[in-house]
């Protein structure tokens, strides 16, 4: 099945199914759902699919990103960003005529809960992924069929067009 998705770069009805469900963050109120982070799932199939991809693509990606892109990368975590920034802060303090350095250091909230479909395939373009994985990847993305985990069980099923969807396996990179 995966080598015919590869062939015709065609994704399956059935590949565009996921599920967001709510996770509570242990901040605030319950019943707000700021409170909590919606995790995407889809079918065992796309998700399949998805490490197949991962697992041909990596290297390429891993040889092109910084040090300071750590999502999904082997090796890497946040540690990273926090022994960069100390290693900075560290220099600017230990020499007494340093110029200034500004560090700015923000949360935010939500900024990645969703990223645009085309903007991410340029990424992906521009750290090295010129192959046929690249349009599966952005064709797997054009289409999705969504649908909302709640106490009460799933509501009605939307589209949700030209997202990548944040639990997806390859949505770190």
């Amino acid at each position: 099945m995966m080598k015919i998705v590869k062939k015709t770069q065609i994704i399956p009805e059935l590949f565009t199914i996921k599920n967001i469900t709510p996770i509570y963050k242990n901040k605030g109120s319950r019943k707000d759902l700021k409170n909590d982070r919606g995790v995407f799932t889809g079918t065992v199939l796309y998700s399949i699919l998805q490490k197949l991809i991962y697992k041909d693509i990596y290297p390429m990606i891993d040889e092109n990103l910084t040090d300071g892109n750590v999502g999904a990368r082997k090796g890497r975590n946040i540690r990273n960003n926090c022994f960069i920034v100390n290693s900075v802060i560290h220099e600017t303090c230990s020499k007494s005529k340093a110029k200034p350095v500004n560090v700015l250091i923000l949360d935010y909230s939500t900024c990645f809960d969703a990223m645009a479909l085309e903007i991410t395939t340029n990424d992906m373009f521009n750290v090295g992924i010129r192959n046929e994985k690249l349009n599966i990847l952005h064709n797997s993305d054009k289409k999705n069929n969504v649908a909302v985990k709640t106490p009460f069980g799933l509501t009605e099923r939307f589209p949700v067009k030209d997202t990548v969807a944040q639990g997806d396996v390859n949505a770190p990179l």
